[in-house]
């Protein structure tokens, strides 16, 4: 309600001007005190503009160490990769030496006198 309705529903039940005058003095002075509707959707609003900033810098920070987590997971994985064709390596000429080994005594073993 405005403050024209306001004065003139006073005056209609009898209630002098000077009355409405002080009440809607009293009013408006004590009016600042009370958190409005719109008092705390501007709050909500500027807080959820800084939720929001806050929010993104986190994301991008977030995606900086996964960046670099990412990149040092792929080099322990290249190296682990390296390790194994090496190990691999090792393994087959291990096995082939023994093999070669076993057979050249099988050989030798054949051209002894029994």
């Amino acid at each position: 309600m405005d403050t024209g309705a306001f004065r003139s529903t006073l005056e209609t039940h009898g209630i002098g001007r000077e009355v409405s005058d002080a009440i809607v003095d009293l009013v408006e002075d004590s009016r600042e005190q009370f958190v409005t509707n719109e008092k705390l959707e501007l709050e909500m609003t500027k807080l959820r503009g800084e939720l929001r900033g806050e929010m993104a810098e986190l994301r991008t920070e977030l995606r900086g160490e996964m960046s670099d987590l990412r990149s040092e997971v792929k080099l322990d994985f290249a190296g682990l990769r390296t390790e194994f064709a090496e190990h691999k390596t090792h393994t087959t000429r291990l096995v082939l030496g023994t093999s070669g080994a076993l057979g050249l005594l099988m050989i030798m073993l054949r051209f002894l006198p029994a």
